[in-house]
């Protein structure tokens, strides 16, 4: 599997197993660690032994660790959209600038994914206004713009290998 597939694909993937955990009633980071370990995927680290609330992801920067602590709380973390909608309408131009027309709030996160315009009611589900929900929105958003680009590398010139200054090799610069 993937590194992204091991986030955000719509089945099986970090971000589901968040989404999933969310909605039951007596969601807990156990059980949201617990689920991304039955992931299986070779992308994920091996489990830490001294703290069961770890998980890491392979990248191929190298490995990169997280902590469930809270995830569920922060996850859940939204915006009620009476106070959305008194920012927006505030004299405050940052505040209102931030709350206005945000494609991102939780009253467009459900038609976003179905492709409409936003919604012109501001009741929505938990799961459309979630903090992974619109994570992983803005992820889709960037893979399909990243897939849309003709990438072009530019190759860095390391003059030597000390990474002292002024000291070329010349070998090392035609490697």
């Amino acid at each position: 599997m993937r590194t992204i597939d091991l986030i955000e694909k719509s089945q099986g993937s970090i971000f589901s197993v968040l989404e999933e955990e969310c909605m039951m009633p007596k969601g807990s980071d156990d059980g949201v660690i617990s689920k991304i370990f039955k992931l299986g995927s070779n992308s994920l680290c091996p489990r830490n032994q001294h703290n069961k609330r770890l998980f890491g992801i392979k990248h191929y920067a190298g490995d990169v660790y997280y902590d469930t602590t809270n995830f569920i709380e922060k996850n859940k973390d939204i915006i009620n959209n009476d106070i959305q909608k008194m920012f927006s309408e505030s004299k405050n131009g940052l505040l209102k600038a931030v709350f206005t027309n945000d494609k991102y709030s939780a009253r467009n996160m459900s038609s976003a994914r179905k492709g409409a315009k936003p919604a012109p009611k501001a009741g929505t589900s938990l799961k459309d206004a979630t903090l992974t929900a619109k994570f992983k929105l803005q992820l889709a958003e960037l893979v399909m713009a990243l897939n849309e680009t003709n990438p072009a590398y530019i190759r860095c010139i390391k003059p030597n290998g000390v990474k002292s200054p002024g000291i070329f090799d010349s070998v090392e610069i035609m490697r």
